[in-house]
């Protein structure tokens, strides 16, 4: 019996640790990205500001420039006004921020995307 039950605590652990290897990487969208905009602990924010408080609506952001430019940017606004750390540039969130801006805020999101 003891072999037994230790047999089915093996398979348990390798399934949960398979299954952890497998998870989704976090989705890219621009719905992700807005919600990230409007999070005021976005970057470990110290403070309750979100970017919505200098951008409402996603609006008022030059965007011209590569992502990799608008990245830049994007972590001056967190560790500036929001009192935070940036976030990794290749990041799901990252490319999630720069693709809810780029697609125009809030006027640029249609539904379903």
């Amino acid at each position: 019996m003891r072999t037994s039950l230790m047999s089915v605590c093996a398979v348990v652990s390798a399934t949960c640790v398979f299954a952890g290897c497998m998870a989704q990487a976090p989705e890219v969208s621009a719905e992700r990205g807005k919600e990230l905009f409007y999070d005021a602990s976005l970057g470990g924010s110290s403070n309750s500001f979100s970017c919505a408080e200098c951008h409402p609506g996603g609006g008022g952001i030059v965007v011209a420039g590569s992502d990799s430019d608008l990245a830049k940017v994007i972590n001056r606004c967190i560790a500036g006004p929001l009192k935070g750390d940036g976030l990794e540039p290749e990041s799901a969130d990252m490319r999630s921020l720069v693709l809810y801006i780029r697609s125009g805020g809030d006027s640029g999101l249609q539904d379903g995307n």
